[in-house]
């Protein structure tokens, strides 16, 4: 499916989801790129890299960053 994004829009995605995705940017409407948000923790590198990856490909501005957040249950 084909679908033209447009600044604000927002796309949620698994990181299973996201691979083999292009998503195409118009640097006229949204100059500073993509803008992924990861949600989740993981330690794998390679999960993270590619989460990241998704911003600014091929030369191409954009950004990320990581967010999630931790119940008191998790620590007990």
């Amino acid at each position: 499916m084909t679908r033209k994004l447009h600044p604000g829009d927002i796309i949620i995605s698994t990181n299973l989801g996201g691979r083999g995705s292009d998503y195409k940017v118009d640097l006229h409407t949204a100059p500073k790129g993509l803008h992924v948000i990861v949600g989740f923790d993981t330690d794998e590198m390679r999960i993270m890299r590619q989460a990241q990856g998704r911003a600014g490909r091929a030369g191409q501005p954009g950004s990320h960053e990581k967010i999630f957040y931790e119940t008191l249950a998790q620590h007990r």
